[in-house]
């Protein structure tokens, strides 16, 4: 069975191919290598993923009294990205490839109108496919958040009174990255996942006020009602790391107080899962 999948352009116009009568051949969106250095004494030192390209083969059979509006949709859909330089991104299963299309290359269309050929290279500086997993909890005093499970737990060390807990599953097979974004009004909240703890220290969130730590940038910002950042890096929890990925399975959530919260997972792999 073929893989279903969509494209999304940098304008957020979702292009679904098989609904326009546009097909893919076997391609090689699930293909990848690993590039790789060695030491003098013929070690490999590190993997890494350059710049990367990939050739997907379309086939159009479409509706004939459409064909030319469906040709010049598929064109300008790709096209904009790389006007703007903008990734759209291709998506499998949940999993997105951020990419531009930068040849096409038609065929067979002297033959009826409505049929068509596309070899269509896309190329990108992110090879891996992406899945951002939002977890949004609602930690309130004496209250389990919505239906996780309260569990006990033993710590060698217990540096806070944590008056909640709530279970967040990784389900990648490596650790990964996360974004964690606190929402006010609070202040100074401190976020235990697993054994690490998460916080920034002398911050006061009022209504309508957030902060926001990613893993992947290590970065740090406050953000006020009107969208407005503050780096406030320099004021985290220097005793913890406060950019440690989050372990694969189950880890549980506590905090120190009242507050909304959010984490997104983000999951990397050199291939979406099969599905």
């Amino acid at each position: 069975m073929l893989d279903k999948f969509t494209h999304t352009n940098s304008k957020g116009e979702t292009l679904d191919f098989l609904s326009l009568g546009i097909f893919a051949n076997e391609n090689e969106l699930r293909d990848y290598e690993w590039s790789y250095t060695t030491s003098d004494a013929n070690r490999i030192k590190r993997f890494y993923k350059g710049v990367v390209t990939k050739t997907i083969p379309f086939v159009f059979y479409c509706d004939e009294n459409k064909a030319d509006e469906i040709k010049n949709k598929f064109y300008e859909h790709f096209d904009i990205d790389v006007m703007t330089q903008n990734k759209g991104y291709f998506t499998i299963n949940d999993y997105n490839l951020y990419c531009y299309a930068y040849k096409n290359t038609k065929s067979t269309y002297t033959t009826s109108k409505q049929l068509l050929n596309i070899s269509l290279d896309i190329v990108t500086d992110e090879a891996q496919w992406i899945k951002k997993t939002l977890h949004s909890f609602n930690f309130k005093k004496s209250e389990s958040v919505g239906d996780a499970c309260k569990y006990t737990l033993t710590y060698p060390y217990i540096y806070y009174d944590f008056i909640n807990n709530a279970v967040l599953n990784n389900n990648a097979f490596i650790e990964s990255d996360m974004i964690i974004r606190v929402y006010g009004a609070c202040s100074s909240p401190i976020i235990r996942i697993g054994d690490n703890i998460y916080s920034v220290e002398d911050v006061t969130l009022e209504e309508n006020e957030f902060y926001e730590i990613d893993t992947k940038e290590k970065t740090i910002y406050k953000f006020d009602s009107y969208g407005n950042a503050t780096n406030i890096f320099n004021l985290r929890n220097k005793k913890y790391d406060c950019f440690k990925p989050i372990p694969i399975g189950q880890n549980v959530v506590s905090v120190n107080d009242t507050i909304k919260l959010d984490i997104m997972i983000i999951e990397y792999r050199s291939e979406p899962r099969w599905s």
